[in-house]
């Protein structure tokens, strides 16, 4: 049922010398193995660029460092980033866990493939064509 590794990440965070808190890298926790089950994807048009969009649910084994896991983390999955949206026990008996995760969104460096219906152009330029890689962070 756990076929899938999983690897848990945590934002470093550094402070100035004036208390200024930024944005360092993405630290490895540790690796697991857990069951990663896909919903369908939405994409939308917001602010003038294609965003997309896929949620799932992430099972892994309960255990004192995933129950730490917190929505501020993210999990790499076959080397796709997936930002954790929700961190709850699956049963009563605290068995397992089953984290909502979401990629595509803010926070996570994703791609994604410009549909053949969604073609973007800029006077006689041609920025995006159909099947052409976009990519954000």
């Amino acid at each position: 049922m756990l076929r899938d590794p999983v690897q848990f990440q945590r934002l470093d965070t550094t402070s100035d010398t004036l208390g200024n808190v930024s944005a360092g890298t993405w630290a490895n926790l540790w690796a697991d193995k857990g069951q990663l089950l896909l919903e369908r994807g939405r994409e939308q048009l917001a602010a003038g660029r294609l965003q997309g969009s896929v949620m799932g649910v992430l099972v892994v084994r309960a255990s004192t460092e995933t129950r730490a896991i917190t929505a501020a983390d993210r999990v790499v999955i076959d080397s796709v980033n997936y930002n954790i949206r929700s961190n709850v026990p699956r049963d009563r008996r605290n068995g397992w866990l089953e984290m909502v995760v979401e990629r595509g969104v803010a926070g996570t460096e994703e791609a994604a493939v410009v549909p053949d219906s969604m073609l973007w152009a800029a006077g006689d330029t041609m920025l995006w064509a159909a099947g052409d890689t976009m990519r954000w962070e």
